[in-house]
């Protein structure tokens, strides 16, 4: 039974840190003046859609 809750932690941990990524990424992109709507602009102009 402590197995299950051991990984159980383990997702959440790993949610987390996903979590924490997106935000740092946000921030970053917030920081250089680059919306995510920009950015997503940008990949479909570059892929010519």
């Amino acid at each position: 039974m402590g197995w299950g809750k051991r990984r159980k932690l383990g997702c959440e941990i790993k949610l987390l840190l996903f979590i924490a990524a997106l935000l740092i990424a946000v921030a970053v992109l917030r920081e250089l003046g680059i919306t995510i709507q920009d950015a997503m602009e940008q990949m479909l102009g570059q892929s010519g859609l």
